[in-house]
Parts: C-alpha cells; sequence; structure tokens
C-alpha cells in the first residue's frame, strides 16, 4: 500500500453543513488579501478551499505571508502593465509548472522516510535526494515564472530563453520582492537554494562525526561548511516553505486570470489521477476523513481513510462512497491507469489499520451514471458495501 508520508492534518473537520459553510467563508478571509478581486473569491471557491490546506502554513509565518504578497503583487504589476505579454509567458510556462505539481505528486507517493533508528548517513542521504527533487523538479519552474515578471519590471522585456535556478537568484532583481529574495538563501549558512541543490545533486557531502556532515561548494574557490544532522532537516523544511510561497503565488494569479489565459489559447491539460486524490482528500478532510494510502491491482483500485469521528461505520461509509463516481471518471481518464481499472472501492480503516468497511462499482457503471444513463437509484443498487462481521 503506497502511504503519503508527508500529509498531516491542520484544520478540524466539518461535520455540519453550517461547519462547511464556516470553511468557505474562512476562504474567503484568508485569501482576500492576496486575490485582488471578490468575485474571483467567489467563481473559483471550491478551488481556493482546497487550497486553503497549503495557504495556511504560509499565513502563520509573517516573513512567508509577506513572500506572498510581494510575489502576487509583483505579478499583477507586469500584468496590468503589458497584458498580453504577460498571459503569452504564463501560458509558455504551463505546462511545465503543471509537472511540477506532478513531480512533487510522485515524489510524495514514493518516498517513505526511514525510521529513527536507520543509520545517520542514510536518513542524511534519503534528505539530500528529496533536497535535490525538490528543488530542480518543483521548485525551479515556480521560480522561473515568477522571475519572468520581475525581470520584465526591470527591463522592460521577458527572458527569451530559460536559465539554469542559480542564474535566476544571481540575477533577481534589487528592491523587487525583497522578502522573496531573502529567502532563497538558506538560514543558517546563507547559501542560496542553488547551491544546495548542486551539493545534494553532485553528493558533495560526507559524514564527519556521529551527527555532524561536511559539505564542499563552489568551482574556483572550493568552500566548505559543516552540518548536522537536525540543521539539514531544517534546511529541506526551508526549501518547501519556499516552495509553498512560489507554487501559491503562480495558483493565485493563474486562477485570477485563467479566463484571460483561455481567450489567450492556454489548453486544457489532463488531470492526473495523484492531483484528484488531492483535491477530493482535502475535502474529505473537512467532513472528517484522513487519507491513509491507496491500493492497486490490476483490475481494481481502493483509497483508504481513516474516519477522524469514529462515527457509525454505515453512516460513516455512506458518506465516503459518495466519491465514487469521480474517483471512477478520475481513472478513466489517467493515461497511467491506461484504461486497466474496472472497479474502484473506498475503504474505511480503524485506528489500528484494520479495514472495517468498504464501497465499491464497476467504473462502467459510475460512468453511465456521470453520463444520466442511470438514475441515482440504479446507481446506488449497484454500488457494494462491505463491513466487517463485528460492524
Amino acid at each position: 500500500m503506497r502511504r503519503n508520508t508527508f500529509v498531516s492534518p491542520r484544520i478540524p473537520p466539518a461535520i455540519s453543513p453550517s461547519d462547511i459553510e464556516f470553511w468557505t467563508e474562512a476562504t474567503h478571509t484568508a485569501f482576500r488579501p492576496f486575490v485582488r478581486r471578490r468575485a474571483v473569491l467567489t467563481q473559483h471557491r471550491h478551488v481556493f478551499r482546497v487550497e486553503l490546506l497549503n495557504l495556511l502554513p504560509i499565513l502563520a509565518d509573517a516573513r512567508l505571508t509577506e513572500a506572498l504578497l510581494e510575489s502576487v503583487r509583483l505579478c499583477r504589476r507586469a500584468i496590468y502593465s503589458v497584458p498580453r505579454e504577460s498571459f503569452a509567458h504564463q501560458i509558455a510556462l504551463f505546462p511545465e509548472t503543471s509537472q511540477a505539481d506532478e513531480r512533487w505528486l510522485s515524489l510524495v507517493a514514493s518516498t517513505i522516510f526511514l525510521e529513527p533508528s536507520a543509520d545517520l548517513a542514510d536518513r542524511a542521504s534519503q534528505l539530500m535526494t528529496v533536497l535535490d527533487t525538490m528543488v530542480e523538479g518543483c521548485l525551479r519552474p515556480r521560480l522561473a515564472f515568477l522571475f519572468g515578471f520581475a525581470h520584465f519590471i526591470r527591463t522592460g522585456a521577458f527572458l527569451a530563453q530559460k536559465m539554469d535556478l542559480g542564474m535566476y537568484i544571481a540575477q533577481w532583481p534589487d528592491g523587487l520582492a525583497d522578502e522573496l529574495r531573502g529567502l532563497m538563501n538558506d538560514p543558517f549558512f546563507g547559501l542560496p537554494i542553488s547551491q544546495w541543490r548542486n551539493i545534494a545533486s553532485h553528493k558533495n557531502y560526507r559524514r564527519v562525526g556521529h551527527d555532524l556532515f561536511e559539505a564542499t561548494y563552489g568551482k574556483n574557490q572550493p568552500k566548505s561548511i559543516q552540518f548536522s544532522f537536525s540543521q539539514l532537516e531544517s534546511i529541506v523544511e526551508w526549501v518547501l516553505q519556499l516552495l509553498a510561497v512560489c507554487r501559491m503565488a503562480q495558483v493565485i494569479i493563474d486562477i485570477e486570470f485563467i479566463r484571460d489565459l483561455k481567450r489567450m489559447g492556454l489548453q486544457e491539460l489532463p488531470i492526473r489521477l495523484d492531483a484528484f486524490l488531492i483535491g477530493v482528500s482535502h475535502n474529505l478532510r473537512m467532513v472528517g476523513f484522513s487519507y491513509v494510502g491507496e491500493e492497486r491491482n490490476v483490475a481494481s483500485y481502493e483509497v483508504l481513510y481513516h474516519d477522524d469521528l469514529v462515527r457509525n461505520p454505515r453512516d460513516a461509509m455512506i458518506h465516503a462512497s459518495q466519491i465514487l463516481d469521480q474517483l471512477s471518471l478520475a481513472v478513466s481518464s489517467d493515461i497511467g491507469c491506461g484504461g486497466s481499472v474496472q472497479r474502484v472501492s473506498i475503504g474505511l480503516l480503524s485506528s489500528g489499520g484494520v479495514k472495517f468497511a468498504s464501497a465499491s462499482v464497476d467504473v462502467e457503471t459510475a460512468l453511465r451514471f456521470l453520463d444520466r444513463d442511470l438514475t441515482l437509484e440504479q446507481y446506488a443498487n449497484r454500488v457494494d458495501f462491505w463491513f466487517a462481521p463485528d460492524e
């Protein structure tokens, strides 16, 4: 079973319609400083409600909040000045920033962190691999997005070609989004994030003590620094914070101007199954279900959740099973599944990890329901429920 080792719930569950309404209002309140037009918040409230989970950690840190404000204002300044050129910049990077999300989802799905009892050198190596993947695969496209706007404001022109990560940082214009620029250097040694990526990618580090590592960097005049494992953990957390700010800025700006982007020729991109799971799991989290993992066989696919509210098993299962039709649509559209998945299911686990209930349906049946070839009653009669004998 694939387990999401990155996810930790950050908001309490909603257990009534009024609670859902509360979180909708909370979404408006949280995003209002960053989204210029109220109508955008209202029209795309469902998307922003999912993104609220990603915004909350940013709002908890004044420096991250200011960096996000600077970033969205930077983008709008360029967009209002030259809309057509700005939209062309967004469209050109849209596939790559979408792939950045896919890489992040793949990283989350494939990473199972070593236990604290594992050898410290192995744990450090794993963190360096994660850092390398995050910076190059997930962060660099976001920085390219923001740097393009900053470069236009300073020079009057958008970049004609892509640059490597180090150039985006080295050539970031002074006086533009200074708080964001400050976040590009680590909090311990002041090294730019591109330098840490080079250290991780080329494995220019070694263990020199029980809890001490040494890294070498620089081509012409090599230098070295020593750091502890806990400092390395903090550096990975710093990368996550910078990634969160850059990603959120790009998401807000893309959503705010999505109509203009589509008029300019932005093509729809296929939504990956993992992306669907992130969205639906955030929404289920609001009503008291925590994502645990997935089990995939040749022809079946099951998503597993905890019921945090410890409801009556039948009530909980009926509630959770309402996403089966959308899950069927997601697996049928996902290139990775290749049309091989014929049946989907939702399973509920106890606190001890034992499955006590599930609901399943044929993908074809769910798709017929979505196409209105089946009534709700006909569809419901074809959903199979299972409960453990003592439930």
